[in-house]
């Protein structure tokens, strides 16, 4: 009986090898997380593009509706944050604002940078928005 057991224990093992194999074989999926934070008195829009490269082609846009961040934004919140399943090797920011109670300061960047990539921007009395990309 205890052979019998031992028998079927080993051959139920090696017939689930294959399966765990394939498993850990797969490679996971890519997540970039695109993350704008205010300080306090700065409020701050954004609009990012994912790319395969600095000058590969647009694999994903998220706008302003949905990154933004500061009392006086959209959502009331100090920081706003998207996680996206894409394969992105570089970013390009088309429309980056922060404004103060006295300033405004427009730091977009049609220009496209390798991930991982942060962009500050100060409007004025030493307060600042960042936007991390990886």
């Amino acid at each position: 009986m205890k052979r019998a057991v031992l028998v079927l224990g080993l051959a139920a093992m090696f017939s689930a090898a294959p399966v765990v194999a394939g498993t850990a074989a797969a490679a996971p999926p890519i997540k970039i997380t695109i993350l704008l934070s205010c300080d306090k008195g700065v409020d701050a829009t954004a609009t990012v593009t994912l790319r395969t490269a600095v000058d590969g082609g647009d694999l994903a846009t998220i706008t302003n509706d949905d990154l933004n961040c500061g009392q006086n934004s959209v959502s009331g919140r100090s920081r706003a944050r998207v996680v996206m399943d894409v394969p992105a090797g570089a970013v390009v920011v088309p429309q980056f604002d922060a404004t103060t109670a006295t300033n405004s300061l427009d730091c977009s960047s049609a220009v496209g940078g390798l991930l991982p990539a942060t962009f500050v921007c100060a409007p004025g009395g030493g307060s600042t928005a960042q936007l991390t990309v990886k």
